[in-house]
């Protein structure tokens, strides 16, 4: 049966919006058409979805700015698509046309952010590229402007993360076989996914499930979601039979030999055991408490969301890890090369699985830039779910 559904990608240049247009047209070309966007800004080589024109025609009903460009499109090409038994998309890197979108199309809408690692090397020659007859002065303008653009929009992202439905990592920068299969798992893990609906429920009964591998800023995360309401917040302490460290901070409870059974449910981590107990997690909520649980363990994560429910929330939190200097880190301070290898791998691991299972996550956390804006993005959840 069809549904129709205008995907609206936002990210910031050279991220992967046009190659994750194309990757669509090509995919699923039958029953998706891209929507043609007016611009007044310069023709490039490589582009198929923009009309360069000198003003924007009347017809556009939606119309916004950026790099001292205008542009427009109309929203009733993307009702005559529906009609005609169409999918649409289109690349809207303007956050109020994003919300104006969403609020026109409602549940048929949905929000793309495109992130990347992209350097600045990378960029000049994604500019080279899009540019090919044009002076060194006018790429180093362009590029220029374009860094400025990459910290707003990952910025914007940061302080509106809940209003994006989906978000693709894309590391396909530096391509190979595996990366872009990462990459097309994402993309066409949008397209199939029948289950936003009954995700992201708000509610104040709230279990916040953090998915992140090493140096990801897990436990960064975990202290800035509980400052935000102390008193309603707690970090559930698992169980398990690893051995005290000196930077634990009091989030497990060890045991020397087994785990009581009382922690029914338990995974394997790095050679150790941990556990959860459901019964203390319902009496922490029939206090009224939020709970976090760092898990990264997908079979324990399906068992939790099994008892649980929709009160639910899975959070996925990336960093751009560079993995050699994360073995070095861990060789450093005195991590065995064993586990620190274990710790790689479960690293990597992570990262394939939320491409195959992209729509398991309510939402990606990006730990990247600076500091605060983990913090920016925990207030913006918790008042997404808990907020009046």
């Amino acid at each position: 049966m069809f549904k129709p559904r205008v995907f609206i990608l936002f990210g910031a240049p050279g991220s992967g919006k046009s190659f994750a247009l194309e990757y669509y047209n090509k995919k699923h070309g039958i029953r998706f058409k891209t929507i043609t966007k007016e611009s007044t800004r310069l023709a490039r080589n490589d582009e198929k979805d923009v009309e360069c024109v000198k003003n924007i025609s009347e017809n556009c009903d939606f119309r916004y700015s950026q790099y001292g460009y205008d542009y427009g499109f109309s929203s009733r090409e993307i009702w005559t698509l529906f009609s005609q038994k169409h999918n649409s998309a289109l690349i809207a890197n303007d956050l109020r046309t994003v919300r104006l979108l969403k609020r026109k199309f409602g549940p048929l809408a949905r929000t793309i952010y495109v992130h990347s690692n992209m350097n600045k090397q990378q960029l000049s020659s994604l500019m080279k590229i899009r540019y090919p007859n044009k002076s060194p002065k006018f790429l180093k303008t362009e590029m220029d402007k374009r860094i400025e653009k990459i910290k707003t929009v990952h910025r914007k992202y940061i302080e509106n993360t809940s209003l994006f439905d989906y978000t693709i990592l894309n590391t396909y920068l530096e391509p190979n076989k595996e990366s872009e299969e990462r990459l097309f798992n994402q993309l066409n893990n949008i397209i199939i996914d029948d289950s936003l609906e009954q995700r992201r429920i708000k509610s104040s009964v709230k279990i916040f499930i953090i998915v992140g591998g090493t140096y990801s800023g897990k436990d960064e995360l975990v202290v800035a979601m509980q400052q935000i309401e102390k008193s309603r917040i707690v970090n559930y302490p698992k169980a398990t039979n690893r051995p005290k460290r000196q930077d634990d901070r009091g989030e497990l409870r060890h045991f020397e030999f087994n785990i009581p059974e009382e922690f029914n449910i338990t995974y394997s981590k790095q050679g150790f055991i941990y556990g959860i107990s459901t019964q203390e997690i319902w009496g922490s909520l029939a206090e009224g408490k939020a709970n976090l649980l760092i898990v990264s363990d997908f079979e324990a994560i399906d068992k939790i969301v099994k008892e649980f429910g929709n009160i639910c929330t899975i959070i996925y939190l990336h960093a751009n890890f560079d993995l050699e200097e994360i073995k070095t880190t861990m060789l450093d301070q005195g991590v065995p090369e064993k586990e620190a290898d274990d710790r790689i791998l479960t690293i990597q691991n992570l990262q394939k699985m939320y491409a195959e299972q992209m729509p398991k996550f309510d939402h990606v956390l990006l730990n990247t830039v600076e500091p605060e804006d983990l913090y920016d993005q925990a207030f913006n959840i918790v008042d997404y779910y808990q907020g009046t």
